[in-house]
């Protein structure tokens, strides 16, 4: 919504005066009433409301003598008493015996007072959150909703219908008002003329007009009424109808519409309507691109609101520095107003760990525990911030201190239970323990977040918030982390499950992006991980670490320029990835393809003595902005080059060396060694070690397959078909095994053993995940090559159309979850579909063929 001095032109103030008060903008209130004094002079119920924004700005006093005065009017007398009970609970020193008085006077004004004072005395309860005390005075205000019509009960149905609707579900009776609320709206139809001829019993009158809502907008003249729909219809996810409301209502709803288009994912129209609503009024809260100015000047006393915005964009930062450093601005002006609020300072806490300042987080977290020692995620924020410094035994103290907290408390939150998981590791060295912590943080914080989206009527703002991507980001990275150790279950796909659904819904997530591209290349998946590199360099041109890993993938693919090119970028945009892994890996690489193989050497030597981010961290108290920790896959990577250097240098000896394996002897670290063997073609070693791997890790058919990949390689087809069959008679579900073999039996023209060994899959549910229906496509392309090679032409045909069906489901299903793969399904469709034209033209069928080809 605009400023009160546009927006007032096009509305009646009661509508805006209730739209501000359930943003919780309180000096919008008081400067929307005061203009309309200041042009109309005396009016009390706008200087009721004008004295309601005073209290619930912490003036308690001066809305008091207010009141006081005011009550003497007998078209407020009722309301202005109510809110003085109100005004006088919330002062620091209550005075009970005026709150006696006062609810004596209750009796008696409420004897006398007219519809219009019921109806705003409603109006208030309503915004104190009193909600019974509101149905109450409506239903008598409403006449049983069959009472003659008279425009206070149109108004009273109205906010009969908003009541119902914002009111927090806690029973399933809320739950049954909020879905019957769109009646109330329906119901002000009867008080128009234009719909008197139409006729819907009362009993179907919410579901007619959930699906028909159209009824209420051609008669629709007041704003409240069509605004109240549109939010109906907003908490009950039906955006199209939403928009269509808000069109309706004013142009002072673009905010609105764009907060619904914001939930759509309809960035380009979001960005148009905020432009829109900015352009309507330069002063606007919703869209002001100076958002500190514009709060300063609308809403200097509002310290909670300061804190609302600062909160959300500081999970919505991407850990940006330059973001949260501005952001902290908010903050530091929200304690500035409340001095006295832990909660305030507990955030300045947080998002100071978010800039990876942890000195200077313990320090506003120890600020936070003046104020309250029970604040909960002050207690958190500190033990984060001294396992992150390295101080472990100071943490697990305090640790021990929060336990006690927490069972008094009862239900442990997400926060709680992450730290349960890291002091695992970082103190016990727990990995079991860890992975259960892990996985009940994930449970307890989707829990809550669902058990919010369950009430429906939550701001985007508060659903980022709750979401707190980062959080998300950081258990997906101690998951990636396992990848390897827990008897062969990949943790590293639990966590790149978490990220693919967090950047599917968010994309602009950058930090996401750059720990999903990672994993990606950990996995080999390079292909993959380019394509997140080039989505992150498209969002930010100058992501120094998206160019490290471009550069990385490019040596993967021997594309030596490109990937020189693109570490001369990255050390363009940020000079400190000199400090990084990545760094000395592809400098080193450089160096080895131009034949410096000593000083490829010497750097690789020194990137295994350089500290890592975590001591460095300890000694500074803040992280390196462009440094992360050695991870196993890096130190692997750097002994692998090293291995391959020395071999060049014909220092054999040091390039087999099994050291990495004797400091850390887990399926990852022999996977790395193995991938050093191939990389000096010494193919048996590698078996070995390939075989090691699978012994830690035997539900893993990716093992399986590289070694029947090498056999194959030795030209050792007897024994990859003996190998291949084995591994299959163990884990009769693993299709890419399968796959393998059969691919194998169709080179060597063994098509019947081909055929059975495709024909045997055990028979399973049809499978929806992408990834099970591409692997299911592969098997079965290997067909029409069996049925060629045993001259069955009719089958061949049968099952390329099989295969083509199941492509375009593929296809349909990327478009809404990977569009970004599109691009590759549908060049594998081209191919399969060529395939079918190849024999369509050999059996000379014209029809057929062009029918083909148009797809």
């Amino acid at each position: 919504m605009s400023a009160p001095a546009t927006a007032s032109t096009a509305m009646e103030p009661r509508v805006l005066i209730n739209y501000y008060i359930r943003k919780g903008w309180y000096d919008h209130v008081q400067r929307l009433c005061e203009g309309i004094l200041d042009k109309k002079g005396n009016d009390p119920v706008i200087t009721f409301w004008r004295c309601f924004g005073i209290v619930m700005e912490g003036s308690n006093s001066s809305a008091i003598r207010e009141l006081e005065s005011l009550k003497k009017k007998k078209e407020v007398e009722l309301p202005c008493i109510h809110a003085l009970i109100y005004a006088h609970n919330k002062c620091k020193n209550v005075d009970h015996e005026e709150i006696a008085q006062l609810e004596m006077q209750v009796v008696i004004a409420e004897e006398s007072a007219g519809d219009t004072a019921q109806l705003l005395s409603a109006n208030f309860f309503w915004h104190i959150k009193e909600y019974p005390k509101a149905r109450k005075i409506l239903e008598n205000l409403m006449g049983g909703r069959i009472a003659a019509a008279t425009p206070v009960q149109v108004k009273a149905t109205i906010l009969r219908g908003w009541i119902d609707l914002t009111a927090e579900p806690k029973t399933k009776r809320d739950l049954e008002l909020r879905d019957n609320s769109l009646s109330f709206f329906a119901d002000v139809k009867r008080y128009s003329p234009q719909l008197n001829s139409i006729i819907i019993p009362i009993e179907y009158r919410a579901s007619f007009v959930m699906t028909s809502f159209y009824l209420i907008l051609p008669s629709a003249n007041d704003p409240e009424q069509l605004m109240g729909v549109a939010k109906y219809f907003d908490i009950k996810r039906a955006y199209p109808k939403s928009l269509e409301c808000y069109d309706e209502v004013c142009p002072e709803a673009l905010s609105e519409k764009a907060l619904v288009l914001l939930k759509t994912g309809e960035w380009d129209q979001c960005v148009d309507s905020a432009e829109r609503a900015l352009a309507n009024s330069s002063d606007g809260l919703g869209g002001c691109s100076e958002l500190m100015k514009a709060l300063l000047s609308t809403e200097p006393s509002n310290p909670q609101l300061f804190y609302d915005i600062g909160r959300c964009i500081a999970r919505i930062s991407d850990r940006n520095h330059e973001v949260l450093s501005c952001n902290l601005c908010f903050i530091d002006q929200a304690i500035k107003l409340s001095s006295e609020n832990g909660t305030f300072r507990a955030e300045r806490g947080y998002q100071r760990s978010l800039m990876g300042d942890f000195a200077e987080a313990i320090e506003s977290y120890k600020d936070a525990l003046k104020l309250d020692e029970s604040n909960e995620s002050a207690l958190h924020g500190l033990i984060y911030c001294q396992v992150k410094l390295g101080q472990v035994d100071d943490a697990a103290q305090q640790m021990e201190f929060l336990s006690v907290i927490q069972e008094s408390i009862g239900n442990a939150s997400a926060d709680f239970v992450l730290l349960q998981a890291m002091l695992s590791w970082h103190k016990d060295g727990d990995r079991a323990k860890q992975v259960k912590f892990l996985q009940k943080a994930v449970q307890c914080h989707m829990d809550k977040l669902k058990d919010v989206m369950q009430t429906g009527d939550v701001s985007t703002y508060d659903m980022m918030s709750l979401l707190n991507p980062q959080f998300l980001v950081e258990i997906a990275t101690e998951y990636i982390k396992l990848d390897g150790i827990d008897d062969g279950k990949s943790m590293a796909s639990r966590g790149v499950s978490i990220l693919e659904k967090l950047v599917n819904k968010s994309p602009g997530f950058i930090e996401a992006q750059v720990v999903l591209a990672n994993t990606k290349f950990c996995a080999n998946e390079f292909d993959d991980a380019y394509r997140v590199c080039n989505l992150i360099l498209k969002m930010n041109p100058l992501h120094a670490q998206a160019h490290l890993l471009v550069a990385r993938v490019s040596l993967e693919r021997e594309h030596f320029k490109a990937a020189s090119t693109s570490l001369d970028q990255a050390l363009s945009h940020d000079f400190s990835v000199r400090q990084s892994p990545s760094f000395h890996i592809i400098k080193a690489k450089l160096l080895e393809n131009d034949g410096n193989l000593k000083e490829a050497l010497a750097i690789l030597q020194n990137a295994m003595k350089a500290p890592t981010a975590t001591v460095a961290a300890a000694v500074k108290g803040k992280r390196p902005a462009a440094t992360a920790d050695m991870t196993l896959f890096d130190k692997a990577s750097i002994y692998i080059q090293m291995a391959t250097v020395q071999a060049q240098l014909n220092n054999v000896g040091e390039a087999t060396r099994l050291e990495l394996v004797r400091l850390n002897p887990t399926a990852d670290a022999l996977v790395r060694l193995a991938e050093a063997y191939l990389r000096i073609q010494q193919l048996n070693d590698a078996i070995e070690s390939y075989r090691s791997a699978l012994v830690l890790s035997p539900h893993d058919a990716s093992l399986a397959s590289r070694i029947g990949h090498i056999l194959v390689k030795k030209h050792d087809y007897i024994s990859a078909i003996e190998y291949y069959e084995t591994a299959l008679r163990a884990a009769p579900d693993q299709t890419p095994l399968r796959r393998d073999l059969a691919s194998l039996l169709t080179k060597l023209s063994h098509f019947d053993q081909a055929l059975r060994v495709v024909n045997a899959a055990p028979a399973a549910p049809a499978r929806t995940e992408i990834k099970d229906m591409q692997d299911d496509i592969e098997l079965q392309l290997i067909l029409p090559d069996i049925y060629n090679g045993l001259d069955r032409k009719d089958e061949c045909v049968t099952r390329l159309l099989k295969v083509i069906a199941l492509q375009k489901v593929v296809l349909d299903k990327l478009r809404d979850e990977q569009p970004d793969e599109i691009h590759r399904q549908t060049h594998h469709l081209a191919n399969t579909n060529f395939k079918l034209a190849q024999i369509y033209a050999e059996q000379n069928d014209a029809y057929d063929i062009s029918h083909v080809v148009t797809h």
